[in-house]
This record gives C-alpha cells, sequence and structure tokens, in this order.
C-alpha cells in the first residue's frame, strides 16, 4: 500500500529553522520598537521596511561574501545568506508618520510612535435570559 502524499515525519518537524531573522519587539509608554539582527548589509537597497495598520514586513537581501569567492571548502557554516523576509504583528497601533528606521552595526532599529486613543476596551457580557415553556 502506498502513502498519499508525504508522510510526516517527527525529524522534519525538530529540523526546522526558527524565524529569520531574529528580531526583538519592545513597547515603552510611547513607542514600539523593533530590532533585526542583519549583519552585512550594504547599501540602504538590500533592505525594505514597510508598515501598514499594526503590521511590519521586512524584507531584503543579504549578499554573498565578496571575500569567500576563492573558498573551496566551507567546514561550517550557520549564517545565512541570501532574500529574507519577515512579517510581525505590532502590539499595538502605530503612526505611520515619523516612523524611522536606522542600521548601524549589523542591527535595523526600527521606532515608530503609538497611535493616539484607547490601546483597548474592557466590553461588558450582556446575557440574554431565554424563556423556555413546556408544552
Amino acid at each position: 500500500m502506498e502513502w498519499p502524499g508525504k508522510v510526516f515525519n517527527i525529524w522534519d518537524l525538530w529540523k526546522q529553522d526558527k524565524p529569520w531573522p531574529p528580531v526583538d519587539v519592545m513597547e515603552t509608554a510611547q513607542e514600539i520598537i523593533v530590532l533585526v539582527v542583519l549583519p552585512g548589509l550594504q547599501r540602504p537597497e538590500d533592505v525594505r521596511v514597510e508598515l501598514k495598520g499594526n503590521s511590519l514586513q521586512i524584507e531584503g537581501e543579504l549578499p554573498p561574501e565578496i571575500h569567500l569567492l576563492g573558498v573551496q571548502k566551507i567546514h561550517q557554516k550557520e549564517r545565512k545568506l541570501g532574500k529574507f523576509s519577515r512579517t510581525l504583528t505590532l502590539p499595538a497601533n502605530v503612526q505611520p508618520k515619523g516612523a524611522r528606521a536606522l542600521y548601524q552595526r549589523g542591527i535595523l532599529e526600527i521606532r515608530m510612535a503609538k497611535a493616539p486613543g484607547r490601546e483597548g476596551e474592557m466590553l461588558s457580557v450582556e446575557f440574554l435570559k431565554i424563556k423556555i415553556t413546556q408544552r
């Protein structure tokens, strides 16, 4: 008997990579701060940051290392190169106007002011009484 499709393998689950690039999302009273670890970016064109509502998309490409072109054998490789994309849901609504992105020493720092207004609201639950009539 042949199994339809791919059979689930517990080792496939174990080998899965974590989302990349790694990010830290922090919050102060006035703003949301996102730090993205991206060593090796060379130009502003290597990364794109887009903010839509409370969703932040970061994508780009880490170029291959030019000094490695003559390398014949790599014994261990843990750093990722090439295209990347991450979409984050921010913990609060933010104001796109005035948001700033700064890349320095391999870290992309994105700062966004929180949108004014309520951050959340408790709703009261109204219970409806159902009248049951017996026949």
